[in-house]
C-alpha cells in the first residue's frame, strides 16, 4: 500500500514537473511523460494509473493528442528500475 501512493505520488510529480516545460516548447512538440512502476502494467489501468490519467484529463491533456506517455515495468524486478528509468530518460 504504502509503495503504491509513492509510486502514485512519483508519477504526478513527474507530470507536474513535465507539464511547465511542455508550454515552452514548440507547438509541434508533443510533451512526453515518462511513467514507471515496479508493478506490472494491467488493462484496464490500476486505480493509482486511472487517477493520473483522469488527473491529465482534467489538465486538458489527452493522450495521443497533446501529450505522450511511455510506459515502463519492472514487472517486481526492482533491478531494473536503474535500467529502465535511464531509458525513459532518453
Amino acid at each position: 500500500m504504502v509503495f503504491r501512493t509513492l509510486t502514485a505520488l512519483l508519477s504526478l510529480v513527474a507530470v507536474l514537473s513535465a507539464l511547465p516545460g511542455a508550454e515552452a516548447q514548440r507547438p509541434d512538440k508533443v510533451p512526453r511523460i515518462g511513467y514507471l512502476v515496479l508493478s506490472p502494467l494491467a488493462d484496464p489501468p490500476s486505480a493509482e494509473r486511472a487517477a493520473f490519467l483522469d488527473g491529465l484529463r482534467e489538465l486538458g491533456y489527452v493522450v495521443g493528442h497533446n501529450v505522450s506517455i511511455e510506459y515502463r515495468s519492472a514487472a517486481w524486478n526492482r533491478e531494473l528500475l536503474p535500467e529502465l528509468a535511464a531509458e525513459l530518460s532518453t
